[in-house]
């Protein structure tokens, strides 16, 4: 079994750690999505993933991510499977750095 190896520097927008308008699960979650990044800035793990990976349940997940996606800190994108009319997969998300 090989394991894709993430990155073991998180990089996110400073200015999330003094948004009062967000909870720590966000900022983890934000950090989560962060090791997932491509270098285009792009990953799509899907809700249990950054569940298990921050610790928390896939609704307080589907939470921080609606936060986050409302705040500027993330763009959601919606995937759908190739060939599958209709049928969604996992997000896509693109980090913004410069949220307003």
């Amino acid at each position: 079994n090989k394991v894709k190896t993430m990155a073991n520097i998180v990089n996110i927008p400073a200015r999330a750690f003094f948004d009062t308008r967000l909870k720590k699960t966000d900022i983890a979650v934000l950090g989560s999505l962060n090791l997932r990044t491509d270098r285009e800035g792009y990953c799509f793990p899907s809700y249990a993933t950054i569940s298990k990976d921050t610790g928390c349940s896939r609704r307080t997940a589907i939470y921080a991510v609606q936060r986050l996606v409302k705040y500027g800190y993330l763009v959601k994108q919606t995937r759908f499977y190739k060939g599958i009319i209709g049928r969604t997969t996992s997000n896509g998300y693109f980090i913004n750095y410069n949220p307003e």
